[in-house]
């Protein structure tokens, strides 16, 4: 299944047609918040992606994925070829990487290593793929090495075990974050005791998915034990909101820089996106625009469904989105972010998802 991502305008699609800082290394003694594994007093609306309303009713299969690396294969899309561009000297290698048991950062470490970089930032990529798993995921390395003081002109060589070359190309520039055009993936259920019965309940929620769309929750892996990482990230900018001067400067420099911090907030980017997407559920508005929704259609640029219809053509767009050509799209925290118009259905149910997170949505 293709699964939608971020779109260029900083909303999150909401549906996929194809199918606190105090808890970074655990409690202090004597908290009497302490962690326990389970979603913090004050956070009860945060739920982890498996207590979230589905979009079906059919029992689950049972069983068990990721019993080993090969039950979960993940494959980066890119959005275009390298360019093979050199400019003055200098490029950047770009790197198609098969690995299994390792997680994204680990992997720029080892290259960076292999390289002699100074930072394991410096290796480029498109976004963290889940470390159980057999993955393939491009990389891009700076062509010029200060370890070594030269020019690496054959990359494929230097790239240390357990990593696998699959491709080496050069290209103009370093990869980014978000640049790939998606992930397809290959899961596979293992221990299923009733195969047969399986299958058909498979198909059963396969049939209701295509006229519903399936909810575009961040996955499991984004979150932490019981929400821990996605806690962290809301006490991490509710001491940014509290902060004022010298401290809120570094505050702001350790969510920008630090690769743990910048994560957690992240994390509660996410959970904020999933309350929403769960409560249209609840409220049985997930299969239907509402007035003011931020829509976007199949490759195409957002656009917004107005209130009045004198503007638009709400029942093409009705048409669309039961045609799986368009969905609408939930909110995402941020600068400069859009959202719905004041006044409208979809304004007022943001307004009611955000206030138990302590988010405006102004903000």
């Amino acid at each position: 299944a293709t699964v939608a991502r971020a779109n260029d305008r900083g909303r999150r699609v909401a549906t996929v047609e194809d199918y606190g800082g105090k808890y970074a290394a655990g409690p202090a003694a004597g908290d009497a918040d302490a962690w326990t594994g389970a979603v913090p007093r004050g956070l009860e609306w945060m739920k982890p992606p498996d207590e979230l309303a589905y979009a079906t009713e059919t029992a689950g299969i049972g069983g068990s994925i990721k019993a080993a690396c090969g039950d979960f294969v993940v494959e980066e899309l890119l959005d275009g070829e390298p360019d093979g561009v050199v400019h003055r000297g200098a490029y950047h290698h770009w790197l198609l990487l098969r690995r299994e048991n390792l997680t994204t950062e680990s992997c720029q470490r080892l290259l960076a290593r292999a390289f002699g970089l100074d930072d394991f930032r410096d290796v480029g990529c498109c976004g963290r793929k889940d470390k159980v798993a057999r993955a393939t995921q491009w990389f891009s390395v700076p062509c010029y090495s200060p370890t070594l003081e030269r020019v690496v002109d054959d990359a494929a060589s230097l790239v240390p075990a357990p990593l696998e070359v699959l491709r080496a190309e050069r290209c103009s520039r370093k990869l980014r974050r978000n640049g790939h055009a998606g992930n397809r993936f290959e899961v596979t259920v293992t221990d299923v005791e009733d195969v047969a019965a399986a299958l058909e309940a498979c198909a059963r929620t396969a049939k209701a998915l295509e006229t519903l769309g399936v909810p575009n929750y961040f996955g499991a892996q984004r979150f932490g034990n019981g929400c821990r990482t996605a806690a962290r990230g809301f006490r991490l900018l509710a001491a940014l909101g509290a902060a004022r001067g010298p401290e809120r400067r570094r505050l702001k420099k350790r969510l920008a820089n630090g690769f743990a911090e910048s994560f957690a907030v992240a994390a509660f980017n996410a959970a904020v996106f999933n309350a929403y997407v769960g409560e249209r559920l609840r409220d049985g508005t997930f299969a239907a625009f509402l007035d003011g929704d931020v829509c976007t259609r199949r490759n195409l640029a957002p656009g917004r469904r107005p209130a009045s219809d004198d503007a638009f053509d709400a029942a093409a767009l009705d048409a669309d989105f039961a045609a799986g050509r368009c969905s609408y799209t939930g909110p995402l925290l941020g600068r400069a972010l859009r959202s719905p118009d004041a006044g409208t259905a979809a304004a007022a149910l943001e307004d009611r998802v955000l206030a138990p997170c302590g988010v405006a949505r102004e903000t």
